[in-house]
């Protein structure tokens, strides 16, 4: 539990399982009352404290301040978001092909869009720090700002993380994320907790759920509270690749530019034996955001 006082004690940088979240550092900080931007939020978690001051500590991106969201106004207000919903929508429903195991696993960027999922922000399952735009596809945070989302039942409380509403299961599926700030991009088992009374509900913080985010020097990969440092070259586009009936997730780095041609480089690779539908999650620290792509023209 964090201090009545809502201050942090100062103490070096180390890893905390008892406040979990992802990073789990104790920071060197004293906050006064106003980093967590007012009464109307919930007691703030460790996950919370961690993407609060990681950009100033011990995972600072190396870039300059993050762009605004795209859907920010001149005053930089961020809008309310549309009810979510599929009622008269024109888009055809997705329909996967039928499973063909003796596929080879795809190694090329123009394998792996073979099998694009495409997939839309859950504003039901927001948490309240996050903000949910362009039809459902960028979900972005500030240090302040709460939307004003009703409560639900399948709605993360403390972790600042969204789900999508389209899951595999029973097929391959891959989609692509462009990111500004400190995030983590991962896949959630559809039954992992999402209250803090139901345990670790932070992306790679259960063995329900797998995370890639950027540290400012390198990715780190998280699964089932664990986490490991992969180096690589940072790229502001991540590829996530899912077979679900081969028990398959791997992160991928996609290099070279939008007008040439593109490749992906792989991260991590996780053998994850799920009965059970896995959606795409978004863990978002404070001025991040993140955008699902559209598949390639």
């Amino acid at each position: 539990m964090l201090p009545d006082d809502g201050t942090i004690k100062q103490g070096a940088l180390r890893k905390d399982e008892e406040w979990g979240g992802l990073g789990r550092l104790r920071i060197h900080l004293r906050s006064r009352g106003s980093v967590w931007g007012g009464g109307d939020l919930l007691s703030p978690t460790l996950e919370e404290v961690s993407g609060e001051v990681s950009r100033s500590a011990a995972l600072r991106r190396t870039s300059s301040k993050p762009t605004s969201p795209a859907s920010d106004d001149a005053n930089g207000a961020m809008p309310v978001p549309k009810k979510s919903g599929r009622k008269n929508s024109s888009a055809p429903e997705f329909q996967p092909p039928p499973y063909d195991a003796s596929l080879p696993e795809p190694t090329s960027r123009d394998d792996f869009i073979k099998h694009w999922l495409p997939v839309s922000l859950d504003d039901r399952t927001a948490q309240k720090l996050l903000w949910i735009s362009e039809g459902g596809a960028k979900v972005a945070r500030t240090s302040e700002a709460v939307c004003p989302y009703p409560t639900r039942p399948e709605r993360y409380d403390h972790s600042p993380q969204v789900l999508c509403k389209e899951g595999v299961f029973g097929f391959r599926a891959y989609w692509e994320v462009d990111f500004d700030g400190w995030v983590v991009l991962g896949v959630v088992g559809e039954s992992a907790p999402r209250k803090v009374q139901d345990g670790p509900c932070g992306l790679g913080e259960n063995n329900s759920s797998w995370g890639v985010g950027w540290a400012g020097s390198c990715y780190q990969v998280w699964h089932n509270a664990e986490n490991t440092d992969v180096t690589l070259p940072l790229s502001g586009t991540m590829g996530i690749y899912v077979d679900q009936p081969a028990g398959i997730i791997k992160f991928l780095l996609v290099e070279g530019s939008e007008e040439g041609a593109r490749e992906v480089r792989v991260i991590s690779k996780f053998k994850a034996e799920s009965q059970e539908k896995l959606l795409p999650g978004f863990w978002v620290g404070t001025n991040s955001w993140c955008m699902i792509k559209k598949r390639d023209a």
